[in-house]
């Protein structure tokens, strides 16, 4: 979880979090997940990646500029679901995904554009089991 405060809209694609073991897009460990806006807006576009393909979470508003958002991202068994400001904003089934030995977390993304936006209050939790 993270506070994002967009403070414009870039152009292209612009990079918020990007977890990764290695490499850019798309294969199974390049992306898990990878946040980033819409070019030109502040939609988020979240990524995971399992075993077999790209599961994409596209939102269809914006998020305000210069005000504070609080993001969820959630991936756990066979779902991938993103909160925003506490409410279920984007839920994906996904299939399975094989344990990775190590993920690199990069605020913003050496590979892409980053967002112009603040971000802050970042958090990583192991996921229980149920």
């Amino acid at each position: 979880r993270f506070t994002i405060e967009p403070k414009s809209k870039v152009p292209g694609y612009s990079s918020i979090l990007h977890f990764t073991s290695g490499g850019h897009c798309c294969g199974y460990g390049q992306v898990v997940p990878m946040i980033w806006f819409n070019p030109g807006s502040t939609k988020l576009y979240v990524n995971t990646v399992d075993d077999s393909r790209v599961r994409r979470h596209d939102f269809p508003y914006d998020l305000a500029l210069h005000r504070k958002h609080a993001i969820e991202v959630r991936v756990y068994g066979t779902k991938s679901s993103v909160y925003v400001n506490g409410e279920l904003a984007s839920q994906k089934t996904i299939g399975t995904r094989a344990p990775l030995d190590k993920v690199y977390i990069y605020i913003g993304s050496p590979w892409w554009t980053a967002a112009d936006a603040v971000i802050s209050d970042i958090s990583f939790t192991e996921a229980l089991r149920e």
